[in-house]
C-alpha cells in the first residue's frame, strides 16, 4: 500500500507492447530507445574530403559525385560587415579553403556571432549552440580540424620562392 492506501499495481514493462507506430519496424530501424541503426552521417564535400584525405581512405565513396567542377570562391566579405567581422570572416577563409561562395551566408552568421564574442559581448547559450552548430556545418570545429592531415611541410610551403 502507498501513502494514499492504495495498493500498488506492478506492471512488468516487457508485458506491454508499443503502439504499431512506436516500433522499430514502422520508423526503419530506430526505436525511440535508440536501438538498431543510428542515422547516416552527412555527406563531406569532396573539397574537404580531399583536404582531410577521406578520397584517399576510400576512393569508393567519393567516386560517383556530382559536384561543380570550379565553384565560385567564397570572395571578399559583406559591404555593411564591422572590422571585427571582416577579420574573422578572412581567418575562416584562410583557415578552411573549402570553403565557396555557397557558404556564403552560414559563414556572415559565424561572423556575427564570433564578432561579438571576440569584442567581449556576452552571447547567451543559444547563440554559443548557433555557432557550435554553425562552425561544424562548415567543417571548422575542433573534432573536424583533427580529421584534416596537415602536411609537416605545410608551414613552409612557400620558402622556395625565397632562395
Amino acid at each position: 500500500m502507498n501513502r494514499m492506501g492504495r495498493q500498488k499495481v506492478l506492471v512488468d514493462p516487457l508485458a506491454i507492447r508499443a503502439p504499431p507506430f512506436l516500433r522499430a519496424s514502422a520508423i526503419g530501424n530506430t526505436t525511440l530507445t535508440g536501438e538498431g541503426d543510428p542515422m547516416a552521417k552527412p555527406r563531406t564535400p569532396t573539397k574537404k574530403a580531399r583536404v582531410s584525405g577521406a578520397i584517399i581512405k576510400d576512393p569508393g565513396r567519393h567516386k560517383n559525385r556530382s559536384e561543380p567542377a570550379n565553384p565560385a570562391p567564397i570572395g571578399p566579405p559583406y559591404k555593411g560587415m564591422t572590422a571585427a567581422q571582416v577579420r574573422v570572416w578572412k581567418e575562416c577563409a584562410t583557415n578552411m579553403p573549402w570553403l565557396n561562395a555557397a557558404h556564403r551566408l552560414i559563414l556572415r552568421q559565424v561572423c556575427i556571432l564570433a564578432a561579438r564574442m571576440d569584442t567581449g559581448e556576452d552571447l547567451s547559450v543559444s547563440s554559443t549552440h548557433a555557432l557550435s552548430a554553425m562552425l561544424s556545418k562548415l567543417g571548422a570545429t575542433p573534432t573536424d580540424e583533427s580529421k584534416v592531415s596537415h602536411p609537416q611541410d605545410e608551414q613552409y610551403h612557400d620558402e622556395r620562392f625565397f632562395h
